[in-house]
This record gives C-alpha cells, sequence and structure tokens, in this order.
C-alpha cells in the first residue's frame, strides 16, 4: 500500500496475505513412477494443499527439490534441481516433467509448501539401461584333473553408465571335448543358464574337472 501526501514522497508498508491455516498436503500423482535412466518420467509431480476446514488453497507457493549427485533428476530450464510454482484455483500444484539422470536406483523428489511444516515426498525410480558389459568377477584357478575347482564362474552386468543390471539371462559353457569340466546341480552338464540377481551378478553351479590334463575356458554369454 502506498501513502500520499501533498508532494512528499510516497510512503511504502510491506504486506503479505498469509495462508488460512493450511493444514495438509496430499500427494496427486507421480510418486511411484519408475523410468531407464536419462529418460523423462511420465508424469509430473502434482499435490494439493488445503486449509484446516478441508477448503482447498489457491495460491499456496510450492518449492519442489531434486537431490544433487547423479541418483536424482532434472527439471527443465536454468535451475535444473529446483521448481517453484503455487497452487492453482484448485488447490493443485504441479512441477515440469523430471528427466532421470544417470545413476539407476531410488530417490525422494522433495515438495515443501509455504505456511506448512515438514515437506511431502515423491519416491522416483530410475531404472538401469540394457546391458552393456560382462565383467568376470572370478580369476583363473587350477585344480586336480576330476576335481572340483574352489570358486564358480561368476560375472557382473553393467550398463553403458556402469549401473548393475538385474535379470539378464547368461549362459555359462564349457568345452564338448578335450580338457573341460562339468557344472555341478541342478545342471550336471556342460551347460549353465543363470540370470543376474539383483546386484547384477551372475553365478554358475561349481565345475569339476574331467580326466583330461589342459587349459581351457569356461564362456559366459548374455542376452538382452
Amino acid at each position: 500500500a502506498t501513502a500520499t501526501a501533498g508532494a512528499a514522497p510516497p510512503a511504502t508498508f510491506a504486506l503479505t496475505n498469509r495462508i488460512v491455516s493450511t493444514a495438509t498436503a496430499t500427494i496427486l500423482g507421480g510418486a511411484g513412477q519408475s523410468v531407464v535412466v536419462g529418460l523423462p518420467f511420465a508424469q509430473p509431480l502434482s499435490l494439493i494443499v488445503k486449509d484446516s476446514t478441508g477448503r482447498t488453497v489457491e495460491g499456496v507457493k510450492l518449492t519442489f527439490t531434486l537431490p544433487a549427485g547423479t541418483l536424482s533428476g532434472t527439471f527443465p530450464g536454468a535451475t535444473p534441481t529446483t521448481l517453484v510454482t503455487y497452487t492453482n484455483g484448485s488447490g493443485v500444484a504441479t512441477s515440469d516433467i523430471v528427466t532421470a539422470k544417470t545413476r539407476s536406483g531410488t530417490f525422494n523428489a522433495r515438495a515443501t509448501v509455504a505456511g506448512l511444516a515438514g515437506s511431502t515426498n515423491f519416491a522416483l525410480t530410475v531404472l538401469p539401461d540394457v546391458p552393456f558389459r560382462a565383467t568376470a568377477s572370478v580369476g583363473a584357478q587350477s585344480v586336480a584333473a576330476g576335481s572340483a575347482f574352489a570358486r564358480a564362474p561368476s560375472l557382473y552386468v553393467t550398463d553403458q553408465y556402469n549401473n548393475r543390471v538385474p535379470g539378464v539371462p547368461v549362459s555359462f559353457a564349457l568345452p564338448a571335448t578335450g580338457p573341460s569340466g562339468v557344472f555341478g546341480a541342478p545342471v550336471n552338464g556342460i551347460a549353465a543358464p543363470v540370470t543376474t540377481d539383483a546386484n547384477g551378478v551372475a553365478t554358475s553351479p561349481l565345475v569339476t574337472a574331467n580326466l583330461f590334463v589342459g587349459a581351457y575356458q569356461a564362456v559366459a554369454t548374455i542376452s538382452g
């Protein structure tokens, strides 16, 4: 407001419109989504703000915040981890679309509401990309012919961003002739189909050497 007396300079008064007893902020959509690394989530983040009487409140300031680091996402614009918006006439505030970064896992996007203590969290999950590389985690071994090796062949599968990839079919195979071995139970043969676990690791059954003396290779082939 401005008060003017004749030709004297105006005096100004700071005024603030406060929320009428904001009581709740409830998620409407956007939580619990998942998307592959580097891609946009399908839905924006949205919530509704109501006062203590249950009426929706228009014009409430909200700040959406994404974590720093690679397990996160970005908003479009100059401040990719922060977005400020206001509730509309229905008391609803909606973010822009979040695009996932390059690390897989689950993170929380946080919404803080002016006049309301605490924050509201939207859990978002970033999935790994398709398999890109398989890396052996067990080195060369030797054993007397007819005996079992100490460690089973094992590897881990990663995507192009070095995220471990679960659920990838892996086929372990031993030579059909000459120096070789057999995989133990439940395979009991020279081929062992395995699937990577939650940590992207695939491990064959233990190998027992046959009676031929010599070097050979167990080969693992990934699919997907």
